[in-house]
């Protein structure tokens, strides 16, 4: 009634503990006596809860790692621009990720134009006061790395100089019928 998974070859410690317990009923026949019931929860419990640390404990120092080599890899190219898309909106920037090395870092509000930028949070979007100028998850943009944080292990974008026309400026195609287009009344 209980479900069970490990790999082949054991490559980590609970997979390990499966293996012994099933040894153990395959050996003896039988699962673990009932004498040893309690203390053989209290110590499957307390492996399962150091396990799950130090596999938490492994993912972020992969994380880090990971982070840390994209640091090194981009130190060269401060500068220079880069086609991106936005892959994360927040009150006070975008994240973006590099369309060429998959390397991600932030663009910040105040460096998106002469513009006021207020988060839309319904929308995931970040759309500017005066302008109306809207940058959204998924857009792509053209972004310019400004200056590498390596003590806190981030990419600080811009705007490039030849900014994109953001979703809210961009000119709607001309009508395709031959039928008169209306002005809306004021």
């Amino acid at each position: 009634p209980y479900y069970c998974h490990f790999t082949s070859p054991i490559r980590r410690y609970p997979h390990l503990i499966v293996h012994r317990q099933l040894s153990r009923l395959l050996k003896h026949g039988r699962p673990v006596p009932a004498s040893e019931v309690e203390q053989m929860t209290l110590a499957l419990a307390a492996i399962a809860k150091t396990s799950s640390e130090r596999e938490r404990r492994a993912e972020q120092a992969e994380r880090e790692s990971l982070l840390w080599k994209k640091i090194v890899f981009m130190k060269d190219k401060v500068g220079r621009d880069f086609d991106a898309y936005v892959t994360g909106v927040a009150s006070f920037g975008l994240f973006v990720t590099l369309k060429d090395f998959f390397v991600e870092g932030l663009v910040p509000a105040s460096a998106l134009g002469d513009d006021f930028f207020v988060y839309e949070e319904k929308q995931h979007r970040l759309r500017g006061r005066a302008t109306d100028a809207t940058f959204r998850l998924g857009d792509t943009l053209s972004v310019n790395l400004k200056e590498i944080d390596e003590i806190r292990r981030r990419l600080n974008f811009r705007l490039a100089d030849k900014k994109p026309v953001p979703a809210g400026k961009r000119p709607k195609p001309a009508p395709t019928s031959a039928a008169p287009v209306r002005a809306s009344a004021p």
